[in-house]
């Protein structure tokens, strides 16, 4: 059965790791910035003054984007730019003493952006710094700054592109049924919750399919669960080949699948129940006994939330196992 979790996992919605990152970079750089504003302007020192202060004012802005809006793919151009702007600025007008800002600008670009943006925009702002450092500095000291300013874009991008991969994997492990290789319960619920968001928007046809395996229990009680294992692998496999590319599956329990079929009437999805139904009754995935499943359908209606709407299709599908079971009933 559907408990309440499913809707306070439905409500939640959880900052992304971009997120934060954008958000803790701006707090930072606020905080480290402001006591230079501050004594630039008490030095009367109004140039670097005005600069510290658009700097402040803009990650500022930039942290209060994030938080309200959620939104990234603007804020971390905007922000990369904001970050060599500011330093391209403040070595020009305060000469090379600045330089030591570019460490943490370089190592900041590979968590803005990817490990391969960051070394582009690395190596754009190393040359465009090249006529400063060499017009102010000695040989030996500019070639230096620029093995170690290469020493630590190397490092970065090792230990970015690496950190990227590693929460790849881990993203894809925490929303993959790792038996069958489906959405899991809490894919299932972050789809729900993306797909109610549109339709506040763009309201269209969503129909979901909860397909619940008749008399499992038995069947792993009688041949083990490595047996029954097995049988949610075929199913699977059979369910990938009926529906669409663009439809989602998701384990939702033990024995229980969800279809989450877009742009799809009721009447179609309820089509392609009953043809998953006959496809698994025809199919012998356990020899002498036949294997078959239940399921219900239920079409997304405005202002219902992911809870309710599987809670529909929850019903439909009882009702198909108080009717004697193998059946496909609509919400």
């Amino acid at each position: 059965m559907i408990t309440s979790s499913s809707n306070k996992s439905l409500a939640a919605h959880k900052r992304s790791t971009e997120e934060y990152i954008i958000l803790s970079f701006c707090a930072a750089s606020v905080l480290c910035l402001l006591p230079f504003c501050i004594m630039r302007l008490l030095s009367m020192d109004w140039l670097i003054a005005i600069l510290d202060i658009f700097a402040v004012s803009a990650m500022a802005g930039l942290f209060c984007y994030v938080y309200l809006f959620k939104q990234i793919r603007i804020a971390r151009w905007l922000l990369a730019a904001l970050c060599l702007f500011v330093l391209f600025a403040t070595i020009y007008l305060k000469g090379s003493a600045q330089l030591v800002w570019t460490y943490p600008v370089i190592v900041a670009l590979f968590f803005i952006l990817t490990p391969k943006l960051g070394v582009l925009f690395t190596l754009i702002l190393l040359a465009s710094l090249v006529p400063v450092i060499f017009r102010e500095t000695q040989l030996i000291a500019g070639a230096a700054f620029y093995i170690s300013a290469i020493a630590t874009t190397v490092f970065s991008f090792v230990f970015a592109a690496k950190t990227r991969e590693q929460h790849n994997q881990l993203t894809a492990l925490s929303v993959s049924d790792p038996l069958t290789g489906v959405g899991n319960r809490r894919a299932l619920d972050e789809k729900l919750a993306n797909i109610i968001n549109l339709q506040e928007r763009n309201t269209m046809p969503v129909c979901l399919i909860l397909l619940d395996l008749d008399r499992f229990k038995s069947i792993n009680d009688q041949y083990g669960h490595g047996v029954g294992d097995k049988i949610l692998i075929q199913l699977v496999q059979m369910i990938l080949q009926r529906i669409r590319s663009s439809d989602g599956l998701f384990r939702f329990g033990g024995e229980e699948f969800v279809i989450v079929t877009e742009n799809t009437e009721l009447t179609d999805a309820a089509n392609l129940a009953e043809q998953i139904r006959k496809d698994i009754e025809q199919t012998c995935l356990l020899e002498h006994n036949k294997i078959t499943v239940s399921l219900g359908t239920a079409q997304y209606q405005q202002g219902e939330t992911g809870y309710e709407w599987l809670g529909r299709a929850d019903k439909a599908m009882y009702q198909a196992k108080e009717e004697g079971r193998n059946m496909s009933c609509v919400a």
